[in-house]
């Protein structure tokens, strides 16, 4: 016993006679200040601790109690933050996100375009006005043409109707002969007349214009 604590006195003078041990101590003792004051620090900070935790506490407790003055359910907003969260780490979800983020470029210009629209939408309805203008300047009325145009339409649109009731899955074959006497029909030549009397009329405006 007493050679094993000889040899461990021996050893531990062998290793203090070392430099760097004795550089090592060396900076140790110009250091000493350093380290009293740090550990004064800390010691301070510990003993402030549960100090500091109780601030914080009541700190969180006056916004809380100010929340609910303010009629917010603190409870009921963190449940729907957590249903929140959970949707949003969801496989299906965090791809859709991904795939958003990754598009972000694209998304901001998208959000350009629409703050332009307002201008764009002005634009065309300004150059609308102008064509009317022009239209009305010519002898034209815009009303009763807008009114003749949709009786046209809605007639266009019960006839389509009424055709496609009318034609069988598989209707006869027809010839030459059934369509020229088809045409000594009061009713296609009405339409025949208006097929050609349209022509006539949208040609000239495509000379004018």
């Amino acid at each position: 016993m007493a050679d094993s604590h000889s040899n461990g006195t021996v050893s531990l003078e062998a290793r203090l006679k070392e430099p760097d041990t004795a550089a090592a101590l060396n900076r140790l003792i110009d250091r000493i200040d350093t380290l009293e004051s740090v550990v004064d620090k800390l010691a301070e900070a510990m003993t402030q601790g549960p100090g500091m935790a109780a601030l914080f506490v009541d700190v969180a407790d006056d916004a809380a109690a100010r929340a609910m003055d303010a009629g917010i359910d603190l409870d009921a907003r963190m449940k729907d933050a957590l249903a929140l969260t959970e949707k949003l780490t969801e496989p299906r979800n965090m791809r859709i996100l991904s795939g958003l983020v990754d598009r972000l470029e694209q998304l901001d210009e998208a959000v350009r375009m629409a703050d332009q629209a307002p201008g764009m939408v002005s634009m065309f309805v300004d150059i609308a006005d102008d064509a009317a203008a022009r239209i009305q300047a010519s002898g034209v009325d815009i009303d009763d043409t807008l009114r003749h145009t949709v009786a046209v339409t809605a007639s266009a649109a019960t006839a389509l109707a009424q055709a496609h009731e009318a034609t069988p899955e598989d209707p006869p074959r027809t010839g030459v002969f059934t369509l020229l006497r088809s045409l000594r029909h009061p009713d296609i030549q009405r339409a025949l007349a208006f097929l050609l009397g349209f022509a006539r009329s949208f040609g000239k405006n495509l000379k004018r214009s």
